[in-house]
């Protein structure tokens, strides 16, 4: 019996063993797995719980986890091997070369999942999304490395309820560098997404690379702007995407006009759209797919205050303003959409302070605005709108 729970204890131990360096792995700079031979004398045995650790363990506090972007050496080879330096790889490859092949991947803390959890009450249609991005998020904070990775994420709604502007407000709270918006609606060029040869006449990088490139993070933020417009149009914009919403192809993307791999697997992929009926089902498959609708009238009254104390927050004007709205500006303000309450309230903002010099000449006390400052603010139909507001 005490044989069988010496092999039982042995066979754990070797299990965890293996978890470890798996993990340890995850942490090396060219994220290759380490080698399967584990050494007895770099690991400890706890007999009272059975667990195998490692005999120093360092933490993952505080320190900064990178991972190569691209190959320098690969490269400098190809760039080496042009024959002529009006080659549009050239200035491509020189470029790159001019930027660190290795980034650092933005982690998650204790502060990003609390500002999480408050982004619920900005947008509280939006509530069952940023529940999950939290979710996953917090299981990633309880492991090892905290680092901030999610699965592609496609918000199906409404054109107008806020979709664009929640995925920038996730983006500065996880910090993990510049949104790279493309909005595929407007886009002609089919190789937008993923490059297309320097042969023709319109090769050029891709805009995801080029995010890659000039971010800060390896985890930047990537948002397809109505990707249900791609399908109607004459090019294969979604062409690349195969590719990169997965992750062991990701890792190894290949820019047509670039040529050469870059690591794009830990870029954090958003997509929007207003009718998922005109996204093809490969693509969705690909997808976490989130269905909000626009917000309910009790919704609208804590959008249109965070709106509101934004926009005051953002002009030093704003502190001549009373951030209280009455219950019949509160009624007009419930009938516009999200996106449309930002511009909306600006310009009332303009016309009350007009208002508020004509009657009284002089402002001792905060302006408060009022149903007139809205009159003629509204069109109830706007141009199409791009994905922003």
């Amino acid at each position: 019996m005490g044989n069988n729970n010496n092999r039982e204890k042995s066979l754990l131990a070797k299990v965890r063993a293996r978890q470890y360096a798996v993990l340890k792995a995850s942490q090396t700079e060219t994220d290759e797995i380490l080698d399967a031979s584990i050494d007895p004398n770099e690991w400890l045995l706890d007999e009272e719980t059975g667990d195998f650790h490692a005999a120093k363990p360092e933490s993952s506090t505080g320190e900064k986890h990178m991972v190569q972007l691209y190959d320098p050496t690969l490269f400098k080879q190809a760039l080496d091997k042009l024959e002529d330096d009006r080659d549009p790889r050239h200035e491509l490859y020189t470029n790159i070369l001019k930027t660190d092949p290795k980034r650092s991947l933005a982690r998650v803390t204790e502060e990003k999942l609390r500002d999480l959890e408050g982004l619920k009450r900005k947008f509280p249609n939006f509530k069952q999304v940023i529940g999950h991005i939290k979710d996953l998020l917090e299981l990633e904070y309880y492991g090892q490395n905290r680092i901030i990775k999610h699965p592609p994420i496609l918000l199906d709604g409404p054109p107008g309820i806020g979709k664009t502007r929640l995925i920038n407000e996730v983006a500065n709270v996880l910090d993990v560098g510049h949104v790279r918006v493309i909005d595929v609606a407007s886009t002609s060029n089919g190789f937008v997404i993923g490059g297309n040869s320097t042969k023709w006449k319109d090769g050029g990088q891709g805009e995801v690379t080029k995010a890659l490139q000039h971010n800060t993070n390896a985890n930047p933020i990537i948002v397809l702007d109505e990707i249900d417009k791609a399908s109607k149009g004459d090019y294969q914009v979604l062409g690349s995407l195969y590719s990169l919403l997965e992750q062991h192809t990701a890792s190894k993307f290949i820019d047509e006009a670039l040529e050469l791999p870059m690591n794009c697997a830990h870029i954090i992929m958003f997509a929007t759209a207003n009718n998922l009926n005109d996204v093809p089902s490969a693509i969705q498959s690909r997808f976490d797919i989130y269905h909000v609708n626009m917000p309910s009238k009790e919704q609208m009254r804590a959008v249109v205050y965070s709106v509101f104390g934004e926009l005051l927050s953002e002009n030093d004007w704003g502190l001549s303003f009373n951030l209280s709205l009455s219950e019949s500006v509160m009624t007009l303000l419930q009938q516009r959409t999200p996106r449309d309450l930002k511009k909306t309230l600006w310009k009332a903002c303009a016309k009350a302070l007009q208002r508020d010099k004509c009657s009284i000449g002089k402002r001792d006390d905060l302006i408060s605005l009022m149903p007139v400052d809205f009159e003629e603010n509204y069109s109830p139909k706007p141009t199409r709108p791009i994905g922003f507001y």
